[in-house]
């Protein structure tokens, strides 16, 4: 799936559940400077979407540091990157460690007000029967827990410091199918989590920050 289409589903998901069907058109944007004077983490951002977006939010203006559990590969992507870009290793699924990751985040950018749940984790096997628990809880720890762990401390980081920000989710489209490997019931499990945010997170006083899921299909 290119790019454009995956966009197009995307915003369809979002913009189009339950009304008329909703026609998007997608175009190349020139680099704007729009996200200048923003600091964003992004999780698994060592290749693929996460490496892209990176490349993206830097070309905007933005200070970005990449997150993942291979140094010589973040290492690799920020040399891509650019002067603005910089990383730190962390497994999103030891959330014990979160704490001591948004910290020494804050530090390295100067302060963040922007988090993408991105790190992601398919161990393709195939059906039911060739599920072990090992296969399970990897996949569940990383694409499920690891982020709502991280997004949790993210939130309370926000609401410490007094301020506002962007918390983006990366699911896919597996997630609207009906499957019985733990990959697809983890993006579910994204979903729902997404759908329950606005209303509690409105209740605890952020009613304006922006929450954000985005369905990608990871192959």
């Amino acid at each position: 799936m290119n790019l454009n289409n995956a966009l197009k589903k995307a915003a369809r998901f979002v913009l189009a559940a339950g009304q008329a069907p909703v026609h998007i058109t997608v175009g190349a944007v020139s680099p704007s400077g729009m996200l200048a004077g923003r600091h964003i983490v992004i999780t698994g951002g060592g290749s693929g979407i996460g490496l892209a977006m990176a490349r993206k939010f830097v070309s905007q203006g933005a200070s970005v540091l990449i997150a993942g559990r291979n140094k010589e590969k973040l290492e690799k992507a920020v040399s891509s990157l650019g002067g603005n870009a910089q990383y730190l290793v962390f497994d999103v699924s030891k959330v014990e460690n979160d704490c001591d990751f948004v910290v020494r985040a804050e530090s390295i950018l100067g302060g963040f007000d922007g988090l993408v749940c991105n790190a992601g984790l398919s161990l393709h096997e195939g059906d039911f029967r060739h599920v072990t628990p090992d296969k399970f809880d990897a996949q569940f720890n990383t694409n499920f827990r690891g982020a709502y762990f991280l997004a949790q401390t993210f939130l309370e980081h926000l609401e410490e410091h007094k301020r506002q920000g962007d918390l983006l989710f990366i699911s896919s489209e597996t997630a609207d199918h009906a499957v019985d490997i733990p990959y697809g019931l983890t993006k579910s499990a994204v979903n729902c989590l997404v759908g329950g945010f606005p209303e509690n997170c409105m209740q605890k006083g952020f009613g304006s920050m922006p929450l954000l899921l985005v369905l990608l299909q990871r192959r």
